[in-house]
């Protein structure tokens, strides 16, 4: 008894904190949705940059499923965005808590299916995040179901085959990231960050600061990399588990909040770190301030949207919950382990040297269900090019050269004073670093024929375009300062 209790002490979560957890994924799938309904005609129609024709060539697997592929026009598109946003907000308030978090995880991942070339490891983390949420008892607090079942009865610590999963999902991201990261920038030289800081499509001021200081970019690479290799491992440490939570906690969020504050990588680090708050230990929620805020939650906000609920308390259930909050149902608990030796045994695959090659079987259960995930963020090495886009549009009226990406200016060939600003968010950037692959070169030509049309519409009749360059201005970053090289490259050219 006593070796098994220390065996589940790594896999005992706070109810309080799954909940909590809840409504932080909750908050960034909604400021994810509405980052991208700004660009629904774009990146999920026919009309946009990707149209069906071309996923279906270039990017798509048999065991993929979409919602977003059976509509065409961005009117019925954003119809489903919006059913999308009231299911994330169902989820906030924790109301059919169970059935939102199904229908949250299968509309993301019809998303992610929809347009691959804007995709980062946020959407993995995210969607692994609500796959396994639909299986934890993130209901029992700080919700509506709480309210009506009485689920914040519930125990104050629980374990089952989904905190394994979670916890797994948090040790995966950071253990094989480093694994991944198997080059010279962070196993001998640590010049990762030295390189990093030098991209201009992503590095923000407090980056630029700091690169002139290689010593410095030294320390902090071998920190990172240390970080992420050997850290997770304390989460299944089973002897005073909760100072190593705390201790765990403490650094990674830290190393969050310095990724975020020096390098443009979009909603990553805050998806990272709403993806920890579940790993709080139960005796966080006893702060003083904490339950304040907490009683608020249960007592005050919840309470008066639950007033307009007229559904009668049951007992302490919700879904597949039982009073213990276990999973009681042997077959779904070794279907549930069974992908969780999958997801882990994916992420391994991507860094091992032995392939098991039955297991190849089981692709399109992984493929289907998207519990695909890779950390594969500056792997092996950084990039060394860099560079920042020119769009040469050729007018009708006057056939003179005019940048339609520097609002219809004369051409100029300068790197600009800032390239991250340049970029609409940061779904555009993944998208142009992505065409920019030889591999990728089939999608360009679209998003000519785009940009020309999208130009078209919003400009004075004197700057129409019939033709337009995609040139993009690659610079070689160097070692010891050095100034790179640059080349002129003309990705695309088209005529509409």
């Amino acid at each position: 008894m006593i070796l098994k209790k220390y065996f589940d002490n790594p896999f005992i979560l706070s109810n309080k904190s799954v909940s909590a957890m809840r409504i932080a994924v909750a908050l960034c799938l909604l400021i994810d949705l509405l980052i991208r309904s700004t660009d629904l005609e774009a990146h999920y129609s026919d009309r946009g940059v990707l149209p069906l024709e071309l996923l279906f060539q270039y990017g798509w697997l048999p065991s993929y499923f979409s919602i977003y592929n059976i509509f065409n026009s961005p009117f019925l598109i954003g119809v489903v965005f919006a059913i999308h946003i009231v299911a994330a907000l169902s989820l906030l308030l924790g109301y059919k808590t169970r059935w939102s978090s199904l229908f949250a995880w299968i509309l993301l991942v019809s998303l992610h299916n929809r347009n691959h070339l804007v995709h980062q490891g946020a959407d993995d983390l995210l969607r692994m995040l609500l796959f396994w949420g639909i299986f934890l008892p993130w209901g029992n607090h700080f919700s509506i179901d709480s309210k009506l079942t009485n689920s914040h009865q519930s125990e104050k610590k629980f374990s089952s085959i989904a905190t394994a999963g979670y916890i797994f999902l948090v040790f995966s991201m950071y253990f094989f990231s480093a694994l991944l990261k198997n080059g010279a920038d962070w196993t001998k030289d640590f010049s990762a960050l030295y390189y990093a800081y030098q991209l201009d499509m992503i590095v923000l001021p407090l980056g630029k600061w700091l690169s002139t200081n290689y010593t410095l970019l030294q320390t902090l690479t071998f920190i990172t990399y240390y970080i992420e290799l050997v850290l997770p491992f304390v989460l299944f440490i089973p002897l005073v588990s909760n100072y190593f939570r705390y201790l765990f906690l403490l650094i990674i969020i830290g190393l969050h909040i310095g990724i975020s504050s020096t390098l443009f990588v979009g909603i990553f680090p805050l998806v990272s770190i709403c993806a920890l708050v579940g790993l709080a230990p139960e005796e966080f929620w006893n702060t003083k301030w904490i339950v304040r805020i907490s009683n608020f939650a249960r007592f005050g906000l919840i309470n008066k949207i639950a007033h307009y609920f007229t559904i009668p308390p049951k007992d302490n259930n919700i879904g597949y919950y039982n009073k213990n909050v276990k999973l009681k149902n042997t077959l779904i608990t070794w279907c549930l382990g069974f992908l969780l030796f999958l997801s882990t045994y994916k992420n391994y695959e991507g860094v091992g040297e032995y392939e098991i090659k039955f297991l190849n079987i089981f692709n399109p259960i992984v493929e289907f269900l998207r519990i695909d995930q890779r950390w594969g963020m500056f792997a092996p090495i950084v990039f060394r090019d860099d560079g920042w886009f020119i769009f040469e549009g050729t007018t009708i009226q006057e056939k003179k050269q005019i940048d339609i990406y520097n609002q219809g200016n004369v051409i100029n060939y300068n790197k600009p004073e800032s390239v991250v600003s340049k970029v609409k968010n940061d779904r555009w950037r993944k998208y142009q670093e992505n065409i920019l692959f030889v591999s990728q070169n089939i999608f360009r030509p679209k998003y000519c024929q785009w940009l020309i049309k999208s130009w078209n519409q919003g400009c004075k009749p004197n700057q129409q375009i019939y033709q337009l360059k995609i040139i993009y201005i690659k610079e070689v970053s160097k070692p010891d300062y050095k100034s790179g090289e640059t080349s002129k490259e003309v990705l695309c050219d088209c005529v509409f």
